[in-house]
Order: structure tokens, then sequence, then C-alpha cells
């Protein structure tokens, strides 16, 4: 397999890159210790958070998002505040050693995860969303387990699950025979066997104009979870009302107007214009090396033979280190996060200047990715 990975560095001030930028996609992953007296929260976080897809302000899903995964309630006050909302819960960040070894049923483990897993542009985007807090015997904070998919129609501003986007009185009754069971086999992350006495579908969302699913493979000894897809052609008459009108009715872009951009970061002015602008190590030479030596082609995406530009948006901090990375013109999740991979691998670069001071430089840097 063959691959062109074109790739440039831009100043935003003085951008002339194609890529619409109508869509922000936040890449924010983090591990935390904190500590709530002698309580210890060990976090990690790793999200695909929607600032804006297709010009689009997604509120409604911003808000559902927070309230699984944060816990937030009533209207959503952006992703900074819920977030550091959401981080207090469990005391304050560790920044010394301890004179005595930390009790280990005084702990609590926490993860959250949002990953994005289909986008139609103009029409929908879905996610994998998860949540777990495993508390120890003594810890305070409280256990509990959210993990689901769900398809945000940008249109109608509505989040759907899998009941919302599929008739499923059609799957109970066994409307469509075995028809659909050889559809499902043949596009099944299993293998399908003799011993098999049913399958369940669990939990589903759209993406690649198909209908993905979780499901179980059910034995007389055990049940075995794994992932099918149908297609909505195939199967239009499994597809709602509302699913269909989602995927045939004319989608007009969101107001692109309405895309802004970060004026802060970590508390400190961000610059587009500056002075001096920010260096690789190596300069446009060492950037390419790095990039040819760092880039990987999914394989997964390359099977799909997708490919496109996706544009990521960073900031240089005053001291040289990559941040705040965002896709803001994404092409598919496996290629974003890929590009986003790259981005954050990348060594301190020398700051942007400002009137001789060094500053927070916003950059943008295309990935053009093409098989041959």
């Amino acid at each position: 397999m063959k691959k062109i990975l074109l790739m440039g560095l831009l100043l935003v001030a003085v951008s002339t890159h194609a890529a619409l930028r109508n869509s922000c996609i936040r890449y924010q992953k983090d591990h935390f210790f904190y500590h709530r007296g002698e309580e210890m929260n060990v976090i990690d976080v790793d999200l695909e958070w929607p600032e804006y897809v297709d010009g689009f302000q997604v509120k409604n899903l911003q808000a559902y998002l927070a309230g699984m995964l944060f816990g937030a309630k009533g209207e959503f006050d952006g992703f900074t505040n819920c977030y550091a909302a959401f981080l207090r819960r469990f005391g304050t960040p560790v920044t010394q050693q301890f004179k005595t070894i930390p009790d280990d049923r005084k702990f609590c483990y926490v993860e959250v995860n949002l990953k994005e897993k289909g986008h139609l542009a103009n029409r929908y985007i879905s996610y994998e969303l998860s949540y777990r807090c495993i508390p120890e015997r003594l810890s305070t904070q409280k256990g509990d387990t959210v993990r689901h998919y769900i398809t945000y129609d940008l249109q109608q501003q509505r989040v759907l699950r899998m009941k919302d986007l599929i008739r499923t009185q059609r799957l109970e009754n066994g409307y469509y025979g075995a028809d659909m069971l050889l559809e499902v086999a043949r596009n099944a992350s299993i293998a399908f066997d003799d011993d098999m006495v049913g399958v369940t579908f669990l939990d589903g969302y759209l993406a690649d104009g198909d209908l993905c699913f979780d499901m179980l493979y059910m034995t007389e000894e055990e049940s075995v979870p794994f992932t099918t897809h149908l297609s909505t052609k195939n199967y239009r008459s499994l597809l709602t009302k509302e699913t269909r009108g989602l995927l045939e009715k004319e989608a007009a872009p969101g107001p692109v107007a309405a895309v802004r951009k970060d004026s802060l970061w970590q508390g400190a002015p961000i610059y587009n214009k500056v002075d001096k602008a920010p260096e690789f190590r190596g300069g446009a030479e060492g950037l390419a090396r790095f990039l040819k030596a760092n880039v990987i082609y999914p394989a997964e995406v390359a099977a799909r033979k997708v490919g496109g530009t996706v544009l990521v948006g960073f900031v240089i901090a005053k001291t040289g280190e990559v941040g705040n990375v965002k896709v803001i013109s994404p092409v598919d999740p496996a290629l974003d996060r890929e590009a986003v991979r790259v981005v954050k691998l990348m060594p301190k670069w020398a700051p942007g200047e400002l009137k001789g001071e060094r500053v927070a430089t916003t950059l943008e840097l295309p990935f053009n990715f093409r098989l041959n």
C-alpha cells in the first residue's frame, strides 16, 4: 500500500488553506491524581469533544454529554467551566510527596471517554460515550458505570438512541427472517458457528451510511459480544420515519459565521499575528522529516479507500510545548485521530514572539491523506 502525505504549516492569520473551517473537535486527554483529605482519586480522561460541527453550535449535544460524562445539570456552561466543576468533585491535584503511604481502601478510579464513531456532513455525528467510577471500600465517591452510543441529528439538534433510529419491534418479531441474520453474520467481527442458538441487538448508531450495532452471539454455554453493520439502503424499512428524514431530506450546512476561535489558553492570551512565528526545531525540513517518520495511514481507513485533508489547529505555548489540539476540518474519525496523535508527539518548538516577548501562538497544520 502506497501513501502520499502532503503537509504544510500556516499561521492562522495568513492561512489560505482551502479546507472549510466549519467544525471544531477538541481532543482532551488527561491523567490526574487528586486527593480529598485522605481519599485518593485517579482520573483518566480521553475526549473527542464537539465544539462546532458543520457550522452548527451543538449546545443540546454538549449539554447531554456534560450530563452523562460529568454529571452536570442545568444549562451547559461551556466545556472549560463544566470540566473544572467535574474535577473539583475529586478534590485538588496531588503536588507533593506523602509522609505516609495512602490507604488503598480510600482510592477511587475514574475513566471518562468520548469517541466519535461516524459523521455525515450536515446530517449527523455519532459517538460512543462511557463513564466509570470505581471506588474502593472506604472511598466516599459514588460508583457508577455508563456506556452507550448516540447519534446527533444536526438539522433538528436532537440526541437519538437506537430506539429512535430503528423500528425495534421488527427485530423482536423476526420480520426480516434469515436474510438479516445472514447479513449480520457476513459483516460480523467474529465468525458464526453451528453452536449458535441466537443473537441479540444491544445498541446501535449511524456511521458510513450503515446502521452499526453491538450484539451478543449466544450459545448454550456463553454469550459473546461482537459488532456488525447493516446497510441503511438495504434495510430502509427498518428505519424510523425520523431516521429516513435525517438521511434523505435536504440538509443545509450550519451558520459558519458562528464558529469562533479561542482567545485564551491556560489563562494566557493566544495570538494569531506575531512578529516572529514559532519554528519547529530544524525548520521546515525538520518538520517534514518528523511527519514522514511518524504519520501512519490507518489500515482500516485504507480498506475503505477514504482520504482527504485533515486540518489541525493547535497552540505553541510560551515555553514551546504543543497544546490545545483541535481538528477544525475533519475527514474521518480514524484519520482525524492519526493527525492529532502526530501533533501531540511533537517536541518543543521555538515559541512565537511579539515585541520581543515570547507568547502563545495559534498554528494550523494540514495533513493531506491520499492513496495511490
